[in-house]
Order: structure tokens, then C-alpha cells, then sequence
């Protein structure tokens, strides 16, 4: 949460930040937070169709078409075996890969 504490503002004289007007938010047309929206919506789709793409690629008994239902499910299958093998000593070398790797 945050607080909004009455300090005086830098050239006011009294004035509280609370009693500060602020400005209303601008008017944006229905279509035009309509293709936004949208848009943001086709880029998460995107990323994950290329993340689903990568993980068929890297999880063994997938192929090219398979769907990403089953892919995730493989995923799942695979990780968990992987775990089963080197437990926590795979956790470790996860996060010193990942924490040398940035995501775009």
C-alpha cells in the first residue's frame, strides 16, 4: 500500500500533496484501447508459441507438430524424471545458468 503523507510541495504555500489536484486521465477512444489490447495479445501469444517452439526442440520424444498440450506434458514428464536423478544438484546449476541469461 502506499501512504500519502501531507507534506508541504516545493512552491506552495501550505499546500498538502493531497490537496494538489491531479489531472484527470485523457479520454482514449474505445478502438483505440481495443487494438492495444489486441496488440499486447498477439505479442503474448507470439512469445509463447516461440517458448513452446523451443521447449519441442529441447524435450526428448517430440516432434516437430507436436501440439502444446502435449509438449508441456512431456516437459513435465521429463523434468520430473530429471529431478528424480540429480535432485537438488540440478537446482544449483539452473540458477547459476539463468542468472547469467536475460530474457527479452
Amino acid at each position: 500500500r502506499r501512504r500519502i503523507h501531507p507534506s508541504p510541495t516545493p512552491g506552495s504555500a501550505g499546500e498538502t500533496r493531497s490537496s494538489v489536484k491531479k489531472k484527470p486521465p485523457q479520454f482514449v477512444p474505445p478502438n483505440v484501447r481495443r487494438e492495444r489490447h489486441n496488440s499486447k495479445e498477439r505479442e503474448r501469444r507470439r512469445r509463447i508459441r516461440l517458448c513452446c517452439d523451443e521447449l519441442n526442440m529441447l524435450v526428448p520424444f517430440c516432434q516437430a507438430d507436436t501440439d502444446k498440450v502435449t509438449t508441456l506434458q512431456w516437459a513435465a514428464t521429463y523434468l520430473r524424471y530429471v529431478n528424480k536423478i540429480y535432485g537438488d544438484a540440478i537446482k544449483e546449476v539452473c540458477l547459476l545458468i539463468t542468472c547469467k541469461v536475460t530474457y527479452v
